[in-house]
């Protein structure tokens, strides 16, 4: 059993007949080409068991177009309704006006609408009683430098998404949202040597993560090891910093939050651990100008990862303590060759059944002289038969989009799977989309850090021999020597490949006339 500090009002998620007409056509879920820029969304996402979330640097793309038009994603369920809702941008005023109600979803079961609203301090969409809503768009100010921020008042100070059935019937709220520049941030970057003990070994891990400072909040990425994609915020209450509880880390396929919580426990009658989460985590300040910060080092508090799992209780499944970080610089680095279980590596079995074709390997994010490596510059590059594959959208429809360069970290649990201890991968291939001739899969890593692209040797199944080879990687080649440029792709942090037209952080893939290749990544404002 696991005690909850009490939390907020509730309101109805029940679903009623039909009001408005809408069809799945009215959805924008691809924008129209245009300028995209990357950026971090930020708000506290109302949530019936943890309260108002600390919902924080998500990655999205904004998209400006010829038209004064901007396309601007749905955060509110965003798995399970993903869409863009538009508006227009009027730069004189510095401000964005996206008229309400607009569609973000039409359920294909059931004969309901959702559309995006601004609410009241209620958490309604307009007048119960007489089913009215509110037609006041939601307005954002532009900032200089690019962050948007949503306008809100005291008789409408959040936002949510209603269901045509009532305005009462709100499916997801939230507050305090604003969009800030990916590329505005890039140069405050900052990494630190990181260590943690799990509670569930007892052993000590260390790794290497990012973060920077923006004024009295310090943001770190990579702090919940299970999730070292995700972002935590913590902010200076006097000489003391403080992360928030109930961060979320990750959302499930169906929109179920895991929340990074500061605990305490003790053992019931059951014999069981007990947890009682708290409001935030105190963070020590051992030396701020130095970069140093220790939490969770008395042996009663921890960090947790709590989740529902869909129901009404909410589970502790990670704990971690002694939590310690140091301001770092990084260097260029090679990193060490990928591990694999040689009698499953690849599931070769499934070729003739048609099965998804596991391919497990270990990747470590660790240099050959033992040094740590930085998880956000890995990536990996998956081969069939020799040739790079694009895991396509159409197929693998998990992802956003066509993916061949993939983050270290990335997983979607559909494809790509990490296991719990981040060094173990998990890609399953659909049979359907591996050719018939199929004879090799293979899998390289690089590591791009101050401007300086280095790769792993090439990890090789032979499917006909059964037999498993490393390859020397063609990145260490000079991939300039003698050749000229065939193409050149972007792709974001993300692994997503993006228009020439991108902002913020990108990964630029070179490739040669001579068969090389080279990645460097940069920011491009």
């Amino acid at each position: 059993m696991k005690k909850l500090l009490p939390l907020f009002f509730t309101f109805s998620v029940a679903a009623a007949p039909l009001a408005m007409a809408a069809t799945a056509e009215d959805v924008i879920t691809t924008p129209p080409d245009g300028k995209e820029v990357e950026y971090y969304a930020d708000f506290l996402n109302y949530d019936d068991i943890y309260g108002f979330m600390g919902d924080y640097h998500s990655q999205h793309t904004v998209v400006f177009t010829d038209d004064n038009k901007v396309y601007i994603p749905n955060l509110l369920m965003r798995k399970t309704m993903p869409a863009y809702i538009v508006g227009t941008y009027d730069e004189a005023a510095k401000k964005i006006t996206v008229p309400a109600g607009q569609v973000v979803y039409v359920s294909p079961n059931i004969a309901d609408v959702t559309r995006l609203y601004m609410l009241d301090a209620e958490g309604y969409a307009g007048n119960a009683e007489t089913k009215t809503y509110f037609d006041t768009p939601l307005t954002f100010s532009v900032a200089d430098d690019g962050t948007l921020t949503l306008d809100t008042t005291d008789q409408l100070p959040m936002f949510g998404i209603a269901s045509d059935e009532g305005p009462e019937i709100v499916y997801g709220l939230g507050s305090s949202l604003s969009f800030v520049p990916v590329a505005s941030v890039e140069n405050k970057t900052v990494y630190y040597d990181y260590s943690y003990v799990n509670d569930a070994d007892e052993k000590t891990y260390k790794t290497t993560i990012s973060g920077y400072a923006d004024d009295d909040t310090m943001w770190f990425r990579g702090f919940d090891p299970r999730y070292p994609e995700s972002w935590v915020k913590a902010t200076y209450v006097g000489d003391e910093l403080r992360a928030p509880a109930f961060q979320v880390v990750s959302y499930s396929s169906q929109d179920v939050p895991t929340v990074m919580a500061p605990s305490m426990r003790e053992i019931n009658s059951s014999g069981e651990y007990e947890y009682t989460h708290y409001n935030f985590l105190p963070i020590t300040v051992v030396d701020k100008e130095a970069g140093k910060f220790t939490a969770c080092t008395d042996g009663k508090m921890f960090i947790t990862n709590v989740c529902t799992w869909g129901s009404d209780l909410p589970e502790v499944y990670q704990a971690y303590k002694k939590l310690s970080l140091t301001e770092m610089q990084l260097a260029s680095a090679v990193p060490v060759n990928l591990g694999y279980d040689e009698d499953a590596i690849f599931d070769a079995d499934a070729l003739e059944n048609g099965r998804e074709a596991e391919f497990k390997f270990y990747a470590y994010a660790k240099g050959t002289e033992g040094e740590q490596l930085l998880k956000d510059a890995l990536t990996l590059r998956y081969y069939v038969n020799g040739e790079p594959y694009v895991f396509l959208k159409e197929f693998y429809t998990r992802q956003s989009s066509d993916m061949e360069m993939i983050p270290y970290t990335y997983a979607d649990n559909g494809a790509f799977v990490l296991g719990s201890d981040g060094v173990k991968h998990y890609t399953y291939f659909l049979t359907s989309q591996l050719p018939d001739n199929l004879e090799t899969i293979g899998v390289e890593m690089y590591y791009t850090m101050n401007g300086v692209t280095n790769v792993t040797d090439r990890l090789v199944y032979n499917v006909k021999t059964g037999k498993v080879e490393q390859q020397a990687g063609v990145e260490n080649v000079a991939a300039d020597e003698g050749a000229d440029v065939e193409s050149v792709s972007l792709f974001d942090i993300t692994g997503r490949a993006v228009g020439e037209n991108a902002k913020g952080l990108v990964i630029k893939l070179i490739r040669y006339t001579n068969g090389t290749t080279r990645t460097v990544k940069e920011v491009v404002r």
